[in-house]
């Protein structure tokens, strides 16, 4: 292509030494921008021109160009036909709008007010599909992404968003015409949902909606009782030191459901926490969150219930952390016939 090029505008400079009837600007070159114009719009881009030889080096509109140029030395008009506009192409009106607006060629940019979430009057069931109706005001929707952040202690603009809450999401319609997604919260409590609407003109944008979200009615499939730094294994023992008494334990409850892959965090306000200890003495104070705070030398079994589930935890006290010696005790003298740690039993 680039040979082609260099032949006729070669063509072009010849012809103005030789005549001096020939204009400023060469016909050649009209008859090749025309071209170049043409091209791009039959193959559905925007009017780029000389830009991208390598997409257009087989075109046979481009070919037919050159040589007619070649041989009428640059002066004959009807080489090619005017470019045809965007109406007459019918990318307006083509129902594959995106197909006009490829996303490698397309600049994304902020366009807000062309998706609105309508706030759910209800709250929503954690783990489970919640319809969510959209107010649409530009035509073309492709998709849309949801992101998750939970709120319920922290406020709104130090919200982290869960990385394994984020979801391409289908759009959908009722036969009535409205338009709706489908959201499957992951935390229980208030919640921020930000969605992200793209359009095939490169249109963006974003709305977060805060929603409340409660326990579902069915019972979930497994229970985990953890602890921070590992909270996706049930731990049989977890151990906490009076010294020093700056440290920070905790209990993390975490819950699978049938249809949902990842584990969900369960609020632990939305938890059971019961001690045992042996003669009721006080060795820890668990609060309603699962914080674990020692009180005296001792062990404890914490009972874990939700969702229709049981887990036991031993919980150890201790003076200070030794790193030499290993702590014997399992609270095995605090279980009942048949109870085992770590092992959760449906009530």
């Amino acid at each position: 292509m680039t040979l082609g090029l260099r032949v006729v505008f070669f063509k072009v400079r010849q012809s103005r030494r030789k005549s001096s009837r020939i204009p400023r600007r060469p016909l050649a070159l009209k008859v090749l921008l025309h071209a170049l114009a043409n091209y791009n719009l039959a193959a559905g881009r925007s009017w780029e021109p000389l830009v991208g030889y390598t997409n257009v080096m087989n075109s046979n509109v481009l070919s037919g160009a050159i040589l007619c140029v070649v041989l009428s030395s640059g002066q004959k008009s009807s080489c090619v036909t005017e470019p045809v506009s965007d109406v007459e192409s019918g990318r307006e009106t083509t129902p594959a709008v995106a197909q006009s607006y490829p996303e490698s060629q397309v600049r994304q940019f902020l366009a807000e007010g062309r998706v609105e979430v309508l706030a759910p009057a209800q709250p929503l069931k954690l783990a489970e599909e919640n319809e969510i109706a959209l107010r649409i005001h530009a035509p073309g929707l492709t998709r849309v992404s949801i992101e998750q952040a939970n709120i319920t202690y922290v406020p709104r603009d130090r919200a982290v968003f869960d990385s394994l809450a984020y979801a391409l999401l289908p759009v959908l319609h009722r036969d009535d015409g409205s338009t709706y997604i489908k959201v499957t919260p992951r935390f229980l409590g208030q919640l921020i949902l930000r969605l992200k609407a793209f359009f095939p003109d490169g249109g963006l944008t974003k709305t977060d909606t805060i929603v409340t979200v409660e326990p579902p009615e069915r019972a979930p499939t497994k229970l985990v009782v953890g602890q921070i730094g590992d909270p996706t294994t049930n731990l049989r023992k977890i151990w906490v030191y009076l010294k020093p008494d700056t440290d920070k334990y905790a209990l993390t409850v975490g819950a699978f459901y049938e249809g949902v892959k990842d584990q969900v965090p369960i609020d632990g306000s939305y938890v059971s926490f019961k001690i045992r200890t042996k003669e009721e003495a006080s060795i820890i104070e668990l609060d309603k969150y699962g914080s674990i705070k020692p009180l005296q030398l001792g062990e404890a079994v914490v009972e874990t219930t939700f969702g229709g589930w049981t887990n036991l935890t031993c919980v150890l006290v201790e003076n200070e952390y030794h790193p030499q010696v290993e702590p014997t005790s399992n609270c095995q003298a605090l279980l009942l016939p048949g109870e085992k740690l770590a092992t959760p039993t449906r009530q």
